[in-house]
Formats: structure tokens, C-alpha cells, sequence
């Protein structure tokens, strides 16, 4: 079933499985007007998942309901979610979003297989950490982002093997604001995506069988400081 918590250990629980196929999903936002659909996972792994095609405009993109930017609630938090789409798929998800063109960013490039952490500031893109992990999109991978302070690391794995990429990334220039799906060409897949407070166990009520696993077996963090 989807969560939607905002509490004081919860920010989102969604997998997607109480929306209707075809629609766009009830628990987001959506000021740009995107094209979010709700559809059936395609290679038959997790039910419902959220299919985006298209990246942000200058209307914003989307963001949990309930939430804005810059908004105060949502400060230290740790994202948990699964990724797919095609293999040569851009995947960008934000983090204390202030608006379309300020927020921290995490992209994935389709073109060459990078990862990297950036920082939006107006016009100008800020590269923080990058570095080449060799994934292959349409099989499902599993994201953690950790959001605590000025400190913000991002650990990612495919489904079926337990090593994991490991980047860190040190910034202050955004305190506040929630997670936003920028999207990207030619298409992304969300699913089971779980916001928390540090220090909560996000599996120890009602747990998602599809997306509980442990972070071990991480390489050592590829590290870049302002």
C-alpha cells in the first residue's frame, strides 16, 4: 500500500501501488505540468511504478504534496528509492529544493555513464563530485542520499549485486526544502521511494519487502569539498 507520512520520523512512504494505472500519481505536485504516469513495471519486478519523461521547466518540477520550496520542514533526511528507465537515460533528482533553479541536484548521464552531485545557482551548474559507474538503467538499481548539515553522500547499487558506488559531497549553500523529480531524457523510472529522519529504521513498521536491504560492501567515498 502507499504511505504518505509527514511526521516526525516519516517524510514519504510511495510505491505507487494505490494509483491508478495510466494517471498521474495523487502524491505529488506537480507545478510544471510534466508527464508523470503511473504504470506497470516493465520487466515485472515491483507492480505499480512512476514513469517520467521530459526534465524540469522553469514551472518546477515535482515534489511531494503537501510540501513547497525552501520549506522549513525538511532539513536533515536520508532518501531511499529504486531507479530505472533505459540504458541511456539522464536521471536527476533534487534535494532542499528552493526552486527550479536553485537546489542541490544528483544526475546520472546517459551519454557516458556519470554520476555526479551538482549545485543549481540561477543559471549556473556547479560540479561537485562526479565520477563513471557503469549501470545498465533497465535493470532496477537502488538509491540512499543522505541529506545531514552540510554533508551529503549518495551510495547506489544494482538490485542483484551488493557493491555499491559511494560519492560525499560537502555544501551549505541550501538548508531547506524538499526532494523534487527533475527528470530527465528519454525517460525515468521511480519506485518505492522512502524520505526519513536520520536515525529512524524505515523498515521497522509495515516494511517494503522490494526496496529493505542493507549498505555494506560500499567502496570508499569519492570525496570533494568547497
Amino acid at each position: 500500500a502507499v504511505h504518505v507520512l509527514f511526521c516526525h520520523h516519516f517524510f514519504l512512504r510511495d510505491d505507487f501501488e494505490n494509483d491508478r494505472i495510466g494517471a498521474k500519481p495523487k502524491n505529488w505536485d506537480d507545478p510544471g505540468d510534466q508527464l508523470l504516469k503511473v504504470i506497470k513495471d516493465p520487466e515485472g519486478e515491483s507492480g505499480n511504478v512512476l514513469e517520467q519523461k521530459g526534465e524540469g521547466n522553469g514551472e518546477g518540477i515535482p515534489i511531494p504534496l503537501g510540501t513547497k520550496p525552501k520549506d522549513a520542514g525538511w532539513t536533515d533526511y536520508i532518501v531511499e528509492w529504486d531507479g530505472g528507465g533505459d540504458a541511456d537515460t539522464w536521471v536527476l533528482l533534487a534535494w532542499r529544493y528552493q526552486g527550479p533553479t536553485e537546489n542541490f541536484i544528483f544526475m546520472r548521464n546517459g551519454e557516458d555513464q556519470k554520476f555526479s552531485m551538482l549545485i543549481f545557482k540561477g543559471e549556473a551548474k556547479v560540479t561537485e563530485v562526479s565520477g563513471v559507474w557503469p549501470t545498465d538503467l533497465e535493470k532496477w538499481c537502488r538509491f540512499q542520499l543522505s541529506v545531514i548539515g552540510p554533508e551529503f553522500r549518495l551510495k547506489g547499487k544494482e538490485r542483484t549485486d551488493d557493491t555499491a558506488f559511494n560519492y560525499y559531497m560537502e555544501d551549505d549553500a541550501y538548508k531547506q526544502g524538499p526532494i523534487g523529480l527533475f527528470g530527465a531524457e528519454p525517460r525515468v523510472l521511480w519506485d518505492n521511494m522512502v524520505v526519513y529522519q536520520p536515525g529512524t529504521n524505515p523498515y521497522s513498521v509495515e516494511p517494503l519487502d522490494k526496496l529493505a536491504l542493507t549498505w555494506g560492501g560500499s567502496s570508499e567515498a569519492i570525496k570533494l569539498s568547497n
